[in-house]
């Protein structure tokens, strides 16, 4: 399909994800809508499910049962990460400031988008999947030289991406959602890591963190390290509006930051 972007200058926008046929009324309103060749709302509508979808979006190709049922148990296990998680407390913060709806999932974006325990160290976790595989050695190696996660235009992280600042010991979530994956993934990478999780993380010297389980998850789908951010953010997005809501309805009607901030003189001079 190919969008005119900009009628004067004749900048063309291409893809091969979607597909639309037009109402004679209007360019605007699409008559029937097809994602990579599947009519979405004829054959997709009610035979497929969210996380079937969602592959189909990215990946342009159905799901076998296996890689549908670990990208929805992924988006289930990462809905919500508790009141504790930094993006989620960001959410709670704009909300009951009077923010919008947007503006909290924004502020939860925006928190939950760093080297910590964020966005950022699922790409570089990708990254590092990619590269070591299921190679110790070379896993040894990219922990002891500590550059794969320096970089210039990001805060150096104290530990290595997909691994948890925040503990000292692996989470049982964590366990548990390894060896969920380790019994589902035909590539076999998620039972590796199960399998060898005290010696990487003996080599990186923090335990796994959630994060790295849903970039160890997202590659054994095949998913590349940009993708694996989007669904990483996406898929934490429900628990932060969950309790951005509910913490607006017990905190937020009551408006107590209202006339808190009082000018004593003009901001502009005139």
């Amino acid at each position: 399909m190919t969008l005119m972007n900009n009628a004067i200058h004749g900048d063309m926008i291409s893809t091969k994800i979607w597909q639309e046929e037009t109402t004679a009324e209007s360019p605007f309103v699409a008559q029937r809508s097809l994602c990579a060749g599947y009519d979405v709302y004829n054959q997709v509508l009610g035979n497929a499910s969210w996380a079937e979808f969602l592959y189909l979006l990215f990946k342009q190709a159905r799901p076998t049962a296996k890689q549908a049922t670990m990208l929805n148990d992924l988006a289930v296990g990462l809905a919500n990460a508790g009141p504790r998680d930094f993006a989620v407390r960001s959410a709670i913060n704009a909300s009951i400031a009077g923010g919008t709806a947007a503006s909290a999932l924004m502020a939860a974006l925006a928190t939950g988008a760093g080297s910590l325990n964020g966005g950022h160290a699922v790409v570089l976790m990708s990254q590092l999947i990619k590269q070591c595989g299921s190679d110790l050695a070379a896993w040894q190696l990219a922990f002891s030289t500590a550059q794969f996660y320096q970089n210039k235009d990001w805060p150096a992280a104290p530990q290595p991406p997909g691994f948890d600042a925040m503990s000292t010991s692996t989470s049982e979530p964590v366990l548990k959602m390894l060896t969920h994956f380790s019994a589902l993934d035909e590539t076999a990478y998620c039972a590796w890591w199960r399998e060898n999780i005290a010696t990487l993380e003996s080599y990186a010297g923090w335990p796994l963190g959630m994060h790295g389980v849903a970039a160890i998850v997202l590659s054994a789908l095949d998913f590349t390290a940009r993708q694996a951010e989007y669904l990483w953010l996406l898929m934490r997005l429900p628990g932060a509006a969950a309790h951005a809501e509910e913490q607006y309805m017990q905190w937020g009607q009551t408006q107590v930051f209202t006339d808190c901030i009082e000018f004593k003189r003009p901001l502009i001079n005139a």
